[in-house]
């Protein structure tokens, strides 16, 4: 999970990067990219609620919940 959380930052800034410099940005775009972040906060909350086994329900969906709205937050 590490090896793919740091393979998927790296892209994701070689993206904005790009997209930058070639001006090939757009309001679509943005949005998708906040999306992407947003999909890959839930991946990695998943993989540490298997990796240190919370069972309980509600503890699961405080968990995501919670560290998604600090993702969003800035």
């Amino acid at each position: 999970m590490g090896i793919g959380v740091f393979l998927y930052m790296t892209y994701d800034g070689l993206d904005g990067i790009h997209a930058r410099k070639t001006k090939q940005t757009s309001i679509i775009g943005e949005y998708l990219d906040h999306l992407i972040d947003l999909c890959n906060m839930g991946i990695i909350s998943n993989g540490i609620i298997e990796q240190f086994a919370i069972t309980k329900y509600l503890s699961k969906s405080l968990f995501i919940s919670g560290s998604s709205f600090l993702f969003m937050l800035p």
